[in-house]
């Protein structure tokens, strides 16, 4: 009976013992299987882009609309696909596959080209003796001499490797160097003449004529409106040697120019009090004479004269209806004219120190 229980105490330990290898052969195994697909994820994305797409030509997963997904792909790109202004440089550079004909190439290789006059934008200026990296058309260009829009212009472009840093001409003998419009392309701050000196001062221009000193406006961009570019200017470029000159007389001139508004608001203040004045001296003036009062009708809004007789006297030459003479000084009153007392009164002219008073008012205001 003892040794049959001994033997069942063994058989349980050695039943533990050889699940315990068995667990642990286990979890080997799966560490072994999780590193191996490790290992196939790694050499999968190592995998060349020829390779995939053979594999998958191979297992006919490609569809017909493929090709449109290469467009604004940020990994490839397709010939076909790039646009007016982009190029793949180098020529040379290699492709990773194709795909229905169309040859895929890394979008790193994809440049931006830019034509002389944009290059110049960007303080750039293209090498001598290098050719253009592609042609493409222009845009419509209008002639104002002949009126004639005119198309399909061919414009050269170059790429980053084919420019060079733009280096700004010297000023000599107090002459601020230009381009062919009159204007300094001030672009970037490293786009000043030497010498020079870039004063941002509306105006500078008119005290630099009286002074006879040289002064070109700065052109510092482009604004399209109006169905054109147009250049923005900014300040003005004078040498150096004249740069104290040009601020005391542009100081000195706007003092005056002050001034002479403070004279001309001053002279428009007094000429408003004068014609107040007038209007007021004319209306005391025709008050006395013909002794009226302001008296305003609230339904026809006229005036009234004050009521008074007005005599006449009758001419020697008056006959009355039964042939007989009045007397020579007789004197009668006339009823036709004294019965309408509602006489209209131009007020324009009598009351006219109303309208100059609020003038008045509003300009010392």
């Amino acid at each position: 009976m003892f040794h049959t229980r001994h033997t069942d105490k063994e058989h349980r330990t050695e039943v533990e013992q050889a699940d315990v290898s068995h667990t642990a052969h286990d979890k080997e195994h799966r560490i072994e299987v999780e590193q191996a697909d490790v290992s196939h994820t790694a050499h999968r994305q190592r995998t060349s882009y020829r390779g995939r797409t053979n594999r998958c030509f191979t297992h006919g997963t490609l569809t017909k609309n493929i090709v449109p997904r290469y467009k604004n792909h940020p990994l490839y790109v397709l010939r076909k696909d790039l646009l007016k202004f982009e190029a793949i440089y180098p020529p040379d550079a290699p492709t990773l596959g194709f795909i229905r004909g169309h040859e895929v190439f890394a979008r790193e290789c994809v440049k931006n080209l830019h034509s002389r006059e944009t290059w110049v934008k960007e303080a750039k200026v293209v090498r001598l003796g290098e050719k253009p990296y592609k042609i493409v058309k222009a845009r419509p260009k209008y002639d104002r001499m002949t009126g004639i829009v005119i198309k399909d212009l061919p414009l050269e472009v170059f790429g980053e490797w084919q420019v060079e840093d733009y280096i700004p001409p010297p000023a000599v003998d107090g002459k601020v160097p230009r381009n062919a419009y009159g204007n300094v392309e001030l672009f970037k701050p490293c786009m000043l003449p030497k010498g020079t000196v870039h004063l941002q001062i509306n105006g500078l221009n008119r005290v630099a004529k009286k002074l006879n000193i040289d002064c070109a406006p700065a052109v510092v961009g482009f604004d399209f409106h109006c169905g054109g570019s147009h250049p923005t200017y900014d300040g003005f470029v004078v040498c150096e040697e004249f740069v104290d000159i040009l601020l005391d007389a542009w100081n000195q001139e706007l003092e005056e120019s002050e001034k002479r508004r403070q004279d001309k608001h001053d002279k428009r203040v007094y000429g408003n009090w004068r014609r107040l004045i007038k209007g007021l001296l004319i209306r005391e003036r025709l008050q006395a004479r013909y002794s009226f009062e302001r008296q305003e009708d609230s339904s026809k809004g006229k005036l009234k004269v004050k009521k008074r007789k007005i005599k006449r006297s009758i001419p020697s030459f008056a006959w009355r209806e039964t042939g007989k003479p009045f007397r020579k000084n007789s004197s009668f009153n006339t009823p036709d004219q004294d019965s309408n007392l509602d006489l209209p009164i131009n007020s324009g002219l009598v009351y006219c120190e109303s309208s100059a008073l609020d003038f008045a008012a509003i300009e010392v205001g």
